[in-house]
């Protein structure tokens, strides 16, 4: 998506937050950068998604519009501006509608001229064309700031009884509780607790890293499959075997089985779900792959995942590096994971190790060269990896 300072260019398959924003740009409330920011910046304060109608409300209530109440809901935009005939006209009008999307969203905004009412977006269309649509909310603002609201919403101050009735989860072998939210919402932001699993960051972090996309649609695979990459994130197809994807404790523990150095992963989950998968500590004190989410979603297929790898940093290997080793058959190695092993076979690119009780690994060549030992060892060495 091409964005200028003005807003945005294309508005196709756009959200109603997108919309949202290029209204008060249109109506000149606002230049986009601002509204944009606005509306991240309400979303972390309400832990909710950008989109959520509770987000957008607060963003135009920012600008000094007023949210109507539900006898303008539901009906004809036509009925609804006759309504409004009789009274002062208000400077800018904000409409919701049910069974109406332009360029992909479904927000329109309509200006004071004179006696009558002209659409200011979308641009390209006339208040005639969308007279007979039906309204779902409706802001208003008046020019010099003061409200007179024709239809004032009730604020309803609702208490929290302080109880859950959400489903609690326990830690399994290959799942874990974790749920970054600062309102502790169980809502649609599967994607942002991911990130934030996978990144190890907090979950208003990861959606300010979302939103540097410039897309209210935080959740878009376009949009985190884009911001994963940019941040480190190598993507992988599915694993396959027997002609199925592995399922969530089968893929935590293939995760296992090749990486060794707390790489994270970002992963696709069933359907319409994402996960981040990370080590995590086990009984007995090692550590072993585990899906991190706020329900276990293990026993769902594992899809396309997205790996970020981490350098194995020189103080976890004892001694020092040489700077160029010489693998043969019969070569000592020692691996920083599975201690002393020793070279089986060689193919181009790729060395066959025999590292006893860990079994036979296969390695890449280059990685063995980055991070492992070559004898001699010193005893020290030696019983640190037995």
């Amino acid at each position: 998506m091409e964005i200028k300072e003005n807003g945005i260019v294309s508005l196709d398959h756009k959200s109603c937050a997108s919309i949202t924003v290029q209204c008060l740009v249109d109506a000149d409330v606002t230049d986009w950068r601002t509204a944009f920011n606005m509306q991240i910046d309400n979303a972390k304060k309400l832990g909710q998604m950008p989109d959520d109608i509770k987000v957008i409300r607060e963003t135009l209530k920012a600008f000094g519009f007023v949210m109507q109440n539900t006898q303008v809901e539901d009906i004809r935009i036509q009925e609804f501006l006759s309504k409004l005939g009789g009274l002062d006209k208000p400077d800018l009008i904000f409409i919701q509608v049910v069974d109406y999307e332009h360029l992909g969203g479904n927000m329109i905004a309509l200006r004071t001229n004179g006696h009558k009412y002209v659409l200011i977006s979308p641009t390209s269309q006339e208040v005639n064309d969308i007279a007979c649509y039906r309204t779902a909310h409706v802001w208003i603002r008046w020019s010099d700031g003061v409200d007179r609201s024709p239809y004032p919403r009730r604020v309803v101050r609702r208490r929290s009884s302080g109880s859950s009735h959400r489903k609690s989860y326990e830690e399994t072998e290959c799942y874990k509780p974790f749920q970054p939210n600062p309102r502790n919402n169980n809502i649609g932001d599967c994607v942002v607790r991911a990130v934030s699993g996978a990144m190890s960051i907090s979950w208003s972090d990861a959606i300010d890293l979302l939103s540097s996309a410039n897309e209210t649609t935080v959740n878009a695979r376009e949009v985190y499959s884009k911001i994963l990459e940019q941040n480190g994130f190598v993507h992988h197809k599915p694993i396959i075997r027997s002609g199925r994807y592995l399922d969530g404790k089968s893929f935590c523990n293939e995760m296992h089985r090749i990486y060794h150095n707390g790489e994270r992963i970002f992963a696709h989950v069933g359907r319409s779900h994402v996960a981040a998968i990370v080590p995590a500590h086990c009984g007995d004190g090692g550590t072993t792959y585990k899906i991190i989410d706020s329900w276990d979603s293990s026993k769902r297929a594992i899809g396309d995942y997205w790996v970020k790898s981490v350098k194995a940093p020189d103080k976890d290997l004892p001694g020092k590096k040489p700077a160029r080793k010489t693998f043969n058959i019969g070569t000592q190695l020692l691996h920083p994971s599975f201690g002393i092993g020793t070279v089986t076979s060689i193919a181009p690119g790729i060395l066959t190790v025999d590292f006893r009780a860990n079994g036979l690994r296969r390695l890449g060549a280059a990685w063995t060269q980055e991070y492992c030992l070559c004898e001699p060892f010193n005893s020290t060495e030696e019983l640190t990896n037995q």
